[in-house]
């Protein structure tokens, strides 16, 4: 076991010390023994539920609420940062990889705005599902750790029992960090943070020429494969601010987020989303947007390094963004062809996809299932069963080739909102047994296993959620 503090190195400009405060009476809703031995993390029960409640110290190690900044619904808010978590340490796993450990609902910081710092027990049992979920889906992602009860009440629309979440992810590091530090001119702080980001999630820059603009490079593709990974499943994130958007790249931040059942272009589902935003076809969109805000961010850097004028380096920089775009549509059409057992050439070859999801949409067809049926050669007309196959033809792919290439990226079983939110309200009740049902049925996402059939039915109307919440 080895607990690192590297984020120190960076001085107090980036973050305030301040211990969690929010548990009163802890007791253990789920520990993820099976995280914690790939983290070579050794701890007693009564150390799981004292640290990860927040009421002891590991180790050595400070806890600490780190600054950042960051565009809201593409409105700049310059001061942000932890107002409700704290970063207890980092540590190296088995496997020589390095991670933060931070704890949310926690209590107040300098960084609180006002809020009470806590966490009701809802948004903790929704990340908890929803992060190990997309872990098992092979999607990038922060993971969960533990989660538990402080023992006192939250008050938002109603009165509910508080709850802490232990976040794992590679950093907290965000774009809006960076923003933050840009925006103040603070340039000696900002290539500092630049520098770290490098050593920490993208080593083999060190010693490049031009690193920040490769340091732009190598993010835009990581979160460009994110975030068309998530449209392969279904996914909307729900609140794609800069300030939610990881520098290396993974899923971070699970507020309103949901799966699709019945597909349309334009889901949204979070509460917060009025004008559709971060709407489900938007999401590369978004994307390139807060990639454009990185860019910015780092401008200083890149031009710092470069050979030629600021003129040339502007028109280089468009030039990039021209093939991120091109970029991602094409991953974005492999991963939807590669769903139907297709490779992706040219892009006549993604219309089999365009007119499925508009027949889909126009039918109110489930996302998951529908995939999953045509991969079991239960097909939805015999027009696009016959397109199918000439598809695979013109590839020149076998049928049970292709059935192997869609049995690996087409679930059996999301998280679907109806269930999530079932386990949630019996949390709520004080019985956790639907959450770890639920919990354990999405292990095998990709396996068929007849007691997990629940997470395939779709939901009765009553039982549709509509609309989802951040929880803070």
């Amino acid at each position: 076991m080895k607990i690192l503090n590297t984020i120190e190195n960076l001085g107090e400009n980036f973050f305030e010390y301040c211990e969690p405060s929010a548990a009163k009476n802890p007791s253990l809703i789920h520990f993820n023994s099976e995280l914690a031995k790939e983290l070579d993390l050794e701890l007693s029960d009564d150390q799981i539920l004292s640290v990860f409640s927040g009421k002891e110290r590991f180790v050595d190690s400070k806890s600490k609420a780190l600054i950042y900044a960051g565009h809201q619904f593409g409105h700049f808010n310059p001061q942000l940062g932890d107002g409700r978590a704290h970063l207890l340490f980092e540590v190296e796993s088995k496997n020589k990889e390095h991670f933060d450990v931070q704890l949310k609902g926690s209590g107040v910081t300098k960084f609180s705005r006002r809020g009470d710092g806590l966490s009701s027990i809802g948004p903790v049992i929704r990340e908890y599902i929803l992060s190990e979920s997309m872990h098992r889906l092979n999607i990038k992602t922060s993971r969960a750790l533990c989660a538990v009860r402080t023992g006192d009440q939250v008050y938002r629309d109603d009165v509910l029992p508080g709850a802490i979440f232990t976040r794992v992810a590679d950093s907290h590091i965000r774009v809006g960090t960076f923003e933050y530090f840009s925006s103040r001119y603070l340039f000696d702080d900002l290539k500092e943070l630049a520098n770290y980001t490098i050593e920490r999630h993208y080593p083999n820059l060190i010693n490049e020429n031009e690193r920040y603009l490769k340091l732009l490079d190598q993010f835009a593709y990581k979160t460009l494969d994110l975030v068309a990974s998530w449209m392969g499943i279904g996914f909307i994130h729900g609140v794609m601010n800069t300030d939610n958007t990881s520098i290396c790249g993974m899923t971070i931040d699970y507020g309103p987020c949901a799966f699709m059942d019945e597909f349309k272009h334009d889901q949204v589902f979070s509460s917060i989303d009025r004008n559709g935003r971060y709407a489900y076809n938007n999401q590369g969109q978004i994307a390139l947007w807060n990639i454009s805000v990185f860019a910015s961010a780092i401008f200083p850097l890149i031009k710092e390094e470069y050979s030629g004028n600021e003129k040339e380096l502007i028109e280089f920089i468009q030039i990039r963004f021209k093939e991120y775009e091109n970029y991602f549509e094409h991953k974005h059409h492999q991963i939807m062809l590669k769903k139907l057992g297709l490779n992706f050439s040219e892009k006549n070859d993604y219309l089999i996809v365009e007119s499925l999801l508009n027949y889909m949409e126009s039918n109110k067809l489930d996302f998951t299932n529908t995939f999953k049926n045509i991969e079991q050669n239960i097909f939805i007309t015999d027009d696009f069963k016959n397109k199918w196959m000439d598809s695979l033809d013109k590839q020149n792919i076998h049928h049970d080739d292709a059935k192997e290439i869609m049995s690996k990226v087409n679930p059996y079983y999301i998280p679907r909102n109806h269930q999530v939110e079932k386990a949630i309200q019996s949390s709520i009740a004080g019985d956790d047994s639907y959450f770890f049902r639920v919990l354990n049925a999405l292990e095998n996402p990709f396996e068929y296993n007849s007691e997990n059939d629940f997470l395939a039915v779709l939901p009765d109307d009553n039982e549709r959620v509509r609309q989802t919440f951040c929880g803070t």
